[in-house]
């Protein structure tokens, strides 16, 4: 009998773990919020969420981790191209700098190719933090076939739940711990990403400023936040905008803390089909 397919999106906090597992067709599984004492615990934590999946199914799964060095890209592989993992470290050594490239791990995720090539979503992290979170995960026996930047998260997420009707542009803002992260989309594309620290008082301004310079004009701004992003804060980032600001979009069956973790057990499914 041929083993069910599970996929498992794992959103790594430096405290908690929120998890969504998917069948085969996208249906909702399971969801839960696993909170940990530190860092070195993490390991435990991916352990539990692993076990919880019915025995005899086969697992794919994926992270996203709150990695401090993390730079997230996303660009086109031409199809000329002769190897596409050549070219992603060509790509990615001219945005991180030649002198600094191999401090960092370059992971990559492959969109379907197309006849001119294909998109490639690629998160470089440096070395010293993904050998401490490696050796957490060689602890559960196993490597995640997909490892995600929170913000490429975010960006999966309003693509894949809007569709059709995801803006042509838009601004993303996620809040990582004291940083909020930042990105502009064009087509489905990062163009432009940035970071700032996080003060509420000061959130729209720099939300502002990001957004201006902009290659072109944002249609939407989505906020992925915790207690922070709530209607005043929503007012006051529209007046700065100018733009329409709402929170990410959810799946269904899907609520705001899980919307990362969706994405990627998502993502896994798409790349295994």
């Amino acid at each position: 009998m041929a083993r069910s397919l599970v996929y498992i999106g794992v959103d790594l906090l430096p405290d908690k773990a929120c998890f969504v597992s998917l069948g085969a067709k996208g249906e909702v599984l399971s969801v839960g919020l696993k909170p940990f004492e530190s860092p070195e615990t993490w390991y435990q934590t991916i352990a539990e969420i692993i076990a919880e999946v019915p025995l005899g199914s086969k697992l794919v799964w994926g992270i996203a981790p709150s990695f401090a060095s993390g730079v997230s890209r996303s660009f086109f592989v031409p199809v000329e191209a002769k190897s596409v993992s050549a070219y992603v470290r060509w790509e990615m050594g001219l945005y991180l700098g030649v002198d600094k490239k191999n401090e960092y791990v370059l992971s990559w995720d492959k969109a379907a190719p197309s006849a001119d090539g294909r998109m490639v979503h690629a998160v470089a992290v440096r070395y010293a933090e993904m050998q401490a979170f490696a050796a957490s995960l060689e602890r559960v026996g196993g490597r995640p076939a997909l490892v995600d930047s929170r913000l490429f998260a975010a960006v999966n997420d309003v693509e894949s739940v809007l569709g059709a009707e995801a803006p042509e542009t838009y601004a993303l803002v996620v809040e990582e711990g004291s940083l909020l992260r930042l990105a502009f989309c064009d087509k489905g594309s990062v163009t432009m990403q940035g970071q700032t620290l996080f003060r509420p008082d000061s959130a729209a301004e720099k939300i502002a400023a990001f957004v201006g310079r902009a290659p072109r004009p944002a249609e939407r701004v989505f906020v992925f936040a915790d207690e922070w992003f709530d209607a005043g804060t929503g007012d006051a980032l529209r007046e700065a905008l100018g733009v329409p600001v709402d929170p990410m979009p959810l799946a269904e069956g899907i609520s705001a803390t899980e919307a990362l973790a969706w994405s990627v057990a998502n993502r896994c499914r798409e790349g295994a089909l």
